[in-house]
């Protein structure tokens, strides 16, 4: 604010504005104002500046609608896909729909806006006038337009008494009925072939054979088209045949805070070949115009929409490990690499999947120490993000034996003196142990004699059956002939004993009883 000294000349200002060149003055106060002031820096004045609190000095509009990207939200939308959700981590996953969806605010306002599912249908609607055509008045009636999408505002008019001729226009473009931007442009023909016409925000009706067929094409995407017929035109109407987006569905969210599943049942029944939707989301400040997005699918009745992103399970790989007790093993489940894209932290559960089918959990938390039977396991890796979303990975484990039992034995006596021909009881100490088996089958196979039980002339004495007493399975106590012949060697006895788990492995363990030539 400038004081103004009694000759007339301007004070200087306790803060020194910057000035855009418009001065209001009040002489009653004897001041003259300055209101027009560059807030943000940029050395642009609010009339001139389309971010008048946001520093902007490039002025980048990327949509046009005179709202800087410095200061308007900025909304994105991925393609709609088949996903899977669950209320809670353990609950079963139920087949959905998703589109990612993000929301920015570049100067960090909070945002609000509309989430909008719609059908295309064709309706015979009638237009009004929407504009004045007394002199005295240039009134507008943005109510009589026909909104094409979702969007207030953006459509088509009708116009005839106002400009002398029936005419469709584009309405925000002509009526300034949004932001004043074109958002359609119009031709005369079906929508099927235009490629040839011509398209303009405007299109005269006279001298077209009625019902006559006409195209309107969004001015962001030209495959987004819309087919109308107009049936007749008057001086303050006209009827039509309209494709229309109809919204059937709309939720709205504040505090950029976007809504959970949107449940998909208004949209009614899904024909085996599917629905054609519009999904439509938008985003606004509500000091910038709206921002929006959109993405067309086919829905064939699934129970809901979600915005997010699918997460991604981590896969362990497929592994073999050892068994280390009867329990099993403990195997170590790691979903490090997961992610959830919409930022949040994700829940895991791990599962086994048995062999009806069903899946039992096993564990919580990113990574998990469990225990493991022996034998081959389907698991899981579950994952849930922020939005519900679930993802899954399949992986195997296989809890294996793969070594034999160890085993050691001790015959008792392991020497037979002396050699007096008398049968002696021998007891076979012995011990069998397995990592992974409660028990173990021990099988004696045979006892050997490196000599015959009566060798030829009298060296030996004159007997036979010099092993007695061997069982079938697991016997350890037999009787030994305490002989060897006299010109020999010496007479060993041996033991063979197959060692076998639960897996099936085996060990054979020897054990050797003498009748030593000479004890010495």
């Amino acid at each position: 604010t400038f004081g103004v000294a009694d000759d007339g000349s301007l004070l200087p200002p306790a803060v020194p504005p910057v000035s855009t060149g418009i001065l209001a003055a009040n002489p009653s106060a004897g001041v003259l104002l300055l209101p027009a002031l560059d807030e943000d820096g940029d050395g642009l004045g609010p009339l001139l500046d389309n971010c008048p609190e946001v520093a902007n000095p490039g002025q980048e509009d990327a949509n046009s609608d005179g709202a800087g990207d410095a200061c308007q939200a900025a909304v994105s939308l991925d393609p709609v896909v088949p996903a899977w959700f669950a209320a809670a981590i353990a609950a079963d996953p139920v087949p959905v729909l998703a589109a990612g969806a993000r929301l920015a605010d570049p100067d960090g306002q909070p945002l609000r806006g509309r989430v909008i599912l719609s059908t295309r249908e064709a309706r015979l609607v009638t237009l009004q006038e929407a504009a004045s055509s007394e002199t005295s008045s240039d009134a507008v009636d943005c109510s009589r337009g026909l909104p094409l999408e979702e969007r207030p505002g953006e459509g088509l008019a009708y116009l005839n008494a106002s400009v002398g001729e029936p005419t469709l226009v584009d309405q925000d473009l002509i009526l300034a009925c949004n932001d004043g931007l074109q958002d359609f442009e119009i031709a005369a023909g079906a929508c099927v072939g235009s490629e040839g016409q011509f398209f303009a925000a405007t299109l005269s009706l006279r001298g077209l054979s009625l019902p006559a067929p006409v195209c309107a094409r969004a001015l962001a995407d030209a495959s987004r088209r819309f087919d109308l017929r107009i049936e007749t035109t008057e001086p303050d109407s006209a009827t039509l045949t309209a494709e229309q987006d109809l919204t059937r569905i709309k939720v709205v969210y504040a505090a950029s805070a976007l809504p959970g599943p949107v449940p998909l049942a208004a949209l009614g029944g899904a024909p085996a070949s599917g629905l054609p939707v519009t999904l439509s989301l938008s985003a606004t400040d509500g000091l910038t115009p709206e921002a929006f997005d959109r993405r067309d699918f086919l829905w064939r009745g699934e129970p809901f929409l979600v915005l997010g992103r699918t997460p991604l399970a981590a896969r362990p790989a497929d592994a073999i490990v050892e068994c280390v007790s009867p329990q099993g093993a403990d195997v170590v489940l790691d979903g490090q690499g997961s992610l959830d894209p919409d930022g949040g932290p994700l829940e895991h559960l791990w599962l086994l999947e048995e062999e009806s089918g069903a899946a039992r959990p096993l564990a919580s938390g990113e990574r998990a120490t469990v225990v493991l039977p022996v034998g081959p396991h389907a698991l899981v890796h579950r994952v849930r993000g922020v939005r519900g979303l679930v993802a899954e990975a399949r992986f195997s484990i296989t809890v294996a034996d793969t070594t034999p039992p160890l085993a050691a034995a001790v015959p008792r006596p392991d020497v037979l003196w002396p050699p007096d021909h008398r049968l002696v009881p021998v007891h076979v100490d012995l011990s069998a142990v397995d990592a992974c088996s409660a028990s173990v089958t021990v099988l004696l196979e045979t006892v050997e004699s490196s000599e015959p039980d009566d060798a030829q002339g009298s060296g030996d004495g004159r007997t036979a059956g010099d092993v007695r007493g061997v069982d079938p399975g697991d016997d350890r106590d037999v009787l030994l002939r305490a002989e060897r012949g006299a010109n020999g060697p010496g007479r060993t006895y041996v033991f063979s004993y197959m060692i076998t788990d639960a897996a099936g492995l085996t060990r054979r363990l020897q054990v050797a009883v003498t009748v030593p030539r000479n004890l010495r």
